[in-house]
């Protein structure tokens, strides 16, 4: 994976940055998806003990999770429904920052348009049988290299955000 190391107030030696580079890579053994990782350390200018701080952010494949989220969003009578807003205030600031095709599909998701395989496999688990969940499943993974996966990710991230609110 690819880290870059930032450092702010003083300077980065070698050593750190191949301890910071290790321990990232380890991540991988837990989500394999990993794209790049930002890591922003911080040296206060104050004489407490405590005067260093670290911040990482963790780049991974969003697009594709996001198209499960907002169609569990999209649901009728889903709690998560109040956060529609929030689907057009992502699709507002995502464009740059996918491709077109991505941005398209996301886009049509923000509106709760999805794939006929997505929504037979919220049908299957709202309503189905286990087989029959398990065979939409199977048609949902199917869709890309990763990106079936990362829809059915978010298909159950919004399935137990649904739960813990209510639903």
């Amino acid at each position: 994976m690819k880290v870059n190391v930032q450092a702010v107030n003083f300077n980065v030696d070698r050593k750190l940055v191949d301890f910071i580079q290790e321990r990232m890579d380890k991540l991988e053994k837990y989500y394999d998806k990993i794209v790049s990782a930002e890591v922003f350390l911080k040296l206060e200018n104050t004489s407490d003990k405590e005067n260093k701080t670290a911040e990482i952010k963790i780049i991974v494949p969003g697009d594709d999770f996001l198209v499960g989220l907002f169609a569990i969003i999209h649901l009728q009578n889903s709690p998560c429904s109040m956060y529609k807003p929030l689907c057009e205030s992502v699709i507002k600031v995502i464009q740059p920052l996918t491709n077109e095709i991505s941005f398209t599909t996301l886009k049509k998701a923000t509106y709760g348009q999805v794939r006929e395989s997505i929504c037979s496999f919220i049908h299957a688990i709202l309503y189905g049988t286990e087989v029959e969940s398990i065979e939409a499943l199977r048609k949902v993974l199917a869709i890309g290299s990763s990106s079936g996966t990362d829809i059915a990710l978010g298909l159950i991230s919004g399935l137990e955000a649904n739960i813990k609110l209510g639903g």
